[in-house]
């Protein structure tokens, strides 16, 4: 069972992702819509970030949806498209807080903070000249704003993009990882199909491939 640790750690994991992702990505939409943000660069950047999400979300699908029996009722999910976001995230997040950091721009520093939203002098002037776009109302633009700081900005956003660039290793030694295990028999039979060359691979390799998928892995870290 040790051999297990990877493929369950990895599904719990990217459930965390993909959920961070999708925060991002709602954060994001919101700061758009408090400033009325709908360039085409502003609408390109959200659709980026969307992608992030959604690629996550079906590669957990996947791995639970092509999950296996290693044995005794034992049901590892197939560790391929976990491996493949173990590589990317550490490139996705940083890029994640890049768009929103440009989309806050100047916004993300000229949030006012709790105590001037309650002085009575300042009030007045923050509703006036620095409420959003359409019927947002200043605080709840200021609150949108100091939530994609805290996301970019501050030090625990430092200290969680990195965590997100090296966590479980560096993306690039996990792109390495990833191509050490990945089964290479229907890319490999693809090929062969265009130069003329004929082969196929049993249904015991095809397991075979799946497990190597889960298990090599851990001889590797």
């Amino acid at each position: 069972m040790t051999t297990g640790w990877y493929p369950n750690i990895m599904q719990q994991t990217m459930i965390r992702a993909q959920t961070k992702l999708e925060f991002a990505w709602g954060l994001a939409t919101r700061m758009a819509e408090a400033i009325n943000d709908a360039s085409p660069a502003a609408k390109q950047m959200l659709g980026e970030i969307w992608t992030y999400a959604e690629l996550t979300r079906a590669a957990i699908r996947s791995a639970e949806a092509d999950a296996f029996e290693y044995g005794n009722g034992v049901w590892f999910p197939n560790g391929g498209p976990l491996a493949a976001l173990r590589a990317a995230l550490p490139t996705w997040f940083p890029r994640v807080a890049e768009i929103i950091t440009l989309l806050g721009s100047h916004n993300l520093l000229a949030a006012p903070t709790h105590s001037q939203l309650d002085d009575p002098t300042l009030r007045p002037l923050i509703g006036r000249y620095l409420r959003g776009a359409k019927d947002i109302g200043a605080e709840d633009r200021a609150q949108i704003f100091r939530l994609a700081w805290d996301f970019v900005g501050s030090a625990l956003a430092s200290r969680n993009e990195l965590y997100e660039r090296f966590y479980l290793a560096s993306g690039a030694r996990n792109y390495q990882l990833a191509n050490a295990i990945a089964p290479k028999e229907c890319a490999q039979k693809l090929v062969d199909g265009i130069l003329g060359k004929s082969g196929d691979a049993s249904s015991e390799r095809s397991d075979q491939r799946k497990q190597k998928l889960n298990l090599v892995i851990e001889s590797l870290r």
